[in-house]
């Protein structure tokens, strides 16, 4: 029954959003995807603004490391290049050629992605009539509607910031270190999706190491500050400056 009702609320989602895929770009859009994926047309000779013009390409390590408007989402910018990369190449176009719906695919499909992955998330702690109402309530939210067909990164940041909470409970459940790997790897994620997402997850992971200290997330609960809960704690930690690390030497430069 829950999938049965989870299905169609995604497939609904879906045909809500899919006819704004195709509008023309507005002013967030065209300054993150011209200097960062599609680049720009300029002047064949410089300074003439009225003669031919040229398209002038940006490089790969421009779309991953380069960020100087501050608009650059990352992991968003990576994936749509590759979207519009590989629909060039199966039509046989040019590197001028540019679609507004295939470049907004990478946000759309990680909008739709985060509706049942949190109700599964719910579901998997024994709460499914949540899930179901907590999708349909992200599904009919405007910022997520204009978010999944925005040419932005907030959707995908949106999908690993819930992917990250679902790997930490299962991890401060199990104690393994592949859950806490994993945990610190959807954190890097979240953050190569979106960089202002790092103060609402320095939080959550501040909360996160109090329940880890001190709440009862062990079967059978163990003592307050024990030896086992100071080793979890210590796998919070490297997980964390494992995802920390990684980003600061990929986007501080």
């Amino acid at each position: 029954g829950f999938l049965v009702a989870l299905v169609p609320l995604v497939a609904a989602a879906g045909m809500v959003r899919w006819p704004k895929m195709s509008q023309s770009y507005w002013g967030d859009e065209c300054w993150a995807v011209a200097p960062y994926v599609y680049g720009k047309h300029v002047p064949v000779e410089e300074g003439q603004e009225q003669g031919a013009l040229v398209h002038k390409p940006v490089s790969w390590a421009q779309t991953a490391f380069d960020d100087r408007t501050c608009g650059n989402h990352y992991l968003f910018s990576l994936c749509q290049r590759a979207t519009l990369e590989v629909w060039r190449w199966s039509r046989g176009l040019s590197a001028e050629a540019f679609d507004e719906t295939i470049s907004r695919l990478p946000p759309f499909i990680a909008g739709l992605g985060s509706l049942p992955l949190l109700a599964l998330m719910l579901a998997w702690l024994g709460r499914p009539g949540a899930g179901l109402a907590a999708a349909l309530m992200l599904a009919l939210h405007p910022w997520h509607v204009r978010y999944s067909t925005e040419a932005r990164g907030y959707t995908l940041m949106l999908f690993f910031l819930i992917l990250a909470v679902w790997l930490a409970l299962i991890a401060i459940k199990s104690g393994r270190w592949r859950w806490w790997l994993a945990f610190g790897a959807a954190e890097f994620l979240c953050m190569y999706s979106w960089k202002g997402v790092m103060s609402p997850l320095a939080a959550a992971n501040a909360v996160l190491l109090f329940w880890v200290l001190t709440g009862k997330v062990n079967a059978p609960p163990l003592p307050a500050f024990s030896a086992e809960r100071r080793a979890t704690a210590a796998r919070w930690l490297v997980s964390n400056v494992i995802a920390a690390g990684l980003f600061i030497n990929l986007t501080y430069p």
